[in-house]
């Protein structure tokens, strides 16, 4: 004898709620799928862009510890000018040394009248000079009165929030 002969399977709407079950688990997944790529991308972008921030100021700080005599502008040693928070300029090793960001959103170095990109997805740098009293010096001070820079590096990338890395450096070769 036939047990199973008058069992007839799955009726359509049996079917069509599994498939409509299936369909929306598929959707969820997929969704979280999506937003997990999203956050890896994200996260690799403003990792990208904190190590390149890192790696420029590592570079400024770093030289400009070792360097010899802090200039202001292009005037030889001369005094601060009105606007100089955009370019940072000494010398090191007999050689001027400028730090500054070009068009294309690099941090530059220029060295032996060549530049060279440092760092890149740089939107702003911005020095700060200070006096042996902590003060931060107005125009018309000259360069070797000045005791300590602060550099301010701010980076961005499209989609991500703006990233600012700030670093303090006491010069070895000021005149307080």
């Amino acid at each position: 004898m036939n047990r199973y002969c008058h069992q007839q399977g799955f009726t359509l709407l049996e079917i069509m709620t599994a498939t409509t079950i299936a369909a929306v688990l598929m959707g969820c997944i997929l969704t979280f799928m999506i937003q997990g790529n999203i956050m890896l991308q994200t996260s690799k972008q403003e990792n990208e862009l904190q190590q390149s921030l890192a790696i420029g100021m590592d570079k400024i700080t770093r030289e400009l510890l070792t360097g010899d005599q802090l200039r202001f502008a292009d005037n030889q040693l001369g005094y601060q000018p009105d606007k100089d928070d955009r370019v940072l300029t000494f010398i090191c090793d007999k050689n001027l040394v400028r730090y500054y960001v070009d068009q294309q959103r690099e941090l530059s170095r220029s060295y032996r009248g060549v530049g060279l990109p440092i760092a890149s997805h740089v939107k702003y740098l911005r020095i700060e000079y200070f006096d042996v009293n902590g003060e931060q010096i107005s125009a018309g001070t000259p360069a070797g009165s000045v005791v300590r820079v602060k550099i301010q590096l701010i980076g961005s990338m499209p989609g991500i929030k703006d990233t600012t890395l700030t670093s303090a450096v006491t010069l070895r070769t000021a005149n307080p």
